[in-house]
């Protein structure tokens, strides 16, 4: 079983007390990295000083937000009777694009400039709608768009690694904007979007995708999170200044787009006080420092298929909408030779039947090799509306090398109307003596398992006081307990239901075990 990569969950093991919402709707779950805190982190000293002198240690910090229409992006909020429209993106990203149709209103507030952003909460089914560079189709009801996103906003589903979204990042653009609701409540839970001029040809998650150009390294990759320093004096600032400068240091900034320097995101609103954020120029950008999230530069791109993938409507007007709730997925680190078993999360969002099938498109390469892919390698299933499903893979690396495996899902709706997406796997085979815990599977039992909320861990051969960390399929920190004796109890009554991961931790050392909930 692979251990415990601690720094690169520790961007996890922090989440805010409540998520963004926008009325009853929450944008992401409280873990989404738009939601979580940073002010605790550390500061990336290797590249925070590089990063910021990139893009000017003393320029200001620009509010590209107000009431003049000029500034600012829009948004709108529908409900479930909003009409679904068409969307062509054939002259632009379609390849990481989701196709449509979407619930776009046919008059909706565009942003003024080249992005032509139109970005789209329904609040009714939790999903955010995002067009760049949109105009009506002149040929229909629809919208022709460079490239169009769809995101489900009670899931942390992401772009594939390597695409592209409405944002050159690959990120969702609503929910790094500052708002005037927010602004009035006294609390921004999230972090904000801004812009630089120049970006290094690579990213870091949550980002996706590089639009960079220079190969210098002191460049910020996409992703770069930073926040404003705790040693900034904002006692003399007021109003929603003071509100946005909070929010700052304590969820800080994410860098998803080329643009112009410290331009931080807002939305269009012609009841912004404009003396009032003004303040926010007071900053440069030396009052900023870069945070170790604990995730890796990334240069390479993984592609796969877009994880939420439409499927065609049948004779009577429904559909299901199958999601990979985490793709790729990442195994980590394991020992070579031993094997280890993730799960892959689906889930239908929408509302009409979806029969799955899976095959393997590559059961070794040479690196990996594919020991089961349960479930769906000998029968179909039926995954209904609404409904969750966890399919547990098992694989085993075979070399000192990281790499990735791939296989490929097929979706049926209505018959002879199927789609495939595949999915994709990362690993690092390691040798055994660089596992620094040790893997004791038989030193604690849990029950029962799969559990609707109260799991028993009873230890057998470890010491009486465990941390205990709960992460999902790819690793992160959903969870965090101390059992304080040899039996113990922890809540998973609010996690989603699904295969998370189980460890303990102790000076005895490190077991594991996949646990299931379902309530």
């Amino acid at each position: 079983m692979k251990s415990l990569l601690l720094l690169l969950f520790a961007f996890f093991l922090s989440t805010s007390a409540s998520a963004q919402t926008l009325g009853s709707c929450h944008i992401f779950p409280s873990n989404n990295p738009w939601n979580v805190r940073v002010d605790t982190m550390q500061v990336d000293v290797a590249h925070s000083a590089a990063y910021i002198a990139s893009v000017g240690v003393n320029t200001s910090v620009h509010p590209d937000f107000g009431s003049d229409t000029d500034y600012g992006i829009p948004w709108e909020a529908v409900n479930s009777s909003q009409a679904f429209v068409s969307i062509n993106t054939s002259n632009g990203y379609q390849d990481q694009s989701d196709p449509g149709p979407m619930p776009i209103p046919f008059n909706p507030v565009i942003e003024h400039d080249d992005d032509s952003h139109v970005l789209v909460v329904d609040t009714s089914n939790h999903y955010l709608y995002e067009l760049y560079q949109a105009v009506r189709d002149k040929n229909d009801s629809g919208w022709v768009a460079t490239s169009s996103a769809i995101f489900s906003l009670d899931s942390n589903n992401y772009r594939p690694d390597g695409w592209t979204s409405c944002d050159a990042a690959g990120l969702p653009v609503f929910p790094g904007l500052v708002r005037l609701d927010e602004c009035k409540a006294g609390a921004i839970n999230h972090a904000l979007r801004f812009t630089v001029p120049s970006t290094q040809q690579a990213w870091i998650f949550p980002a996706r995708h590089h639009a960079g150009s220079p190969t210098d390294t002191n460049h910020m990759p996409m992703g770069t999170r930073l926040r404003l320093k705790s040693s900034f004096n904002d006692s003399n600032y007021t109003g929603y200044a003071k509100v946005i400068m909070t929010a700052l240091k304590k969820y800080g900034i994410i860098l998803a787009d080329n643009g112009s320097a410290w331009y931080i995101s807002g939305e269009w609103n012609p009841n912004w006080p404009d003396d009032d954020i003004g303040q926010l120029k007071n900053i440069i950008g030396n009052d900023f420092e870069v945070v170790n999230t604990g995730y890796p530069i990334e240069t390479d791109s993984k592609e796969a298929t877009t994880p939420v993938i439409p499927i065609p409507q049948g004779t009577n007007g429904t559909g299901g909408i199958l999601q990979i709730v985490s793709n790729p997925i990442d195994f980590g680190k394991v020992t070579v030779e031993v094997p280890d078993t993730m799960a892959i999360s689906l889930s239908n969002s929408g509302d009409g039947n979806l029969i799955i099938s899976a095959v393997s498109l590559l059961k070794t390469n040479g690196d990996f090799t594919l020991l089961s892919f349960a479930l769906f390698t000998s029968l179909p299933d039926t995954l209904k509306p609404g409904a969750n499903l966890s399919v547990p893979v098992e694989f085993k690396p075979s070399k000192v090398v990281e790499d990735t495996l791939q296989f490929k899902v097929t979706i049926s709706g209505t018959p002879g109307v199927s789609s495939d997406t595949v999915v994709t796997i990362i690993g690092e085979g390691v040798l055994p003596a660089s596992v620094t815990a040790t893997d004791r599977p038989d030193a604690f039992a849990v029950y029962p398992n799969p559990t609707s909320g109260i799991l028993t861990i009873a230890s057998t051969g470890i010491d009486a006081t465990s941390h205990i960390e709960i992460t999902d399929v790819i690793g992160r920190s959903v969870l965090t307990e101390t059992i304080q004796s040899n039996s113990g109890t922890i809540d998973l009554g609010t996690l989603a239901n699904g295969c998370y991961f189980l460890h303990a931790q102790t000076s005895g050392g490190q077991a594991s075990k996949l646990i299931e909930v379902l309530h």
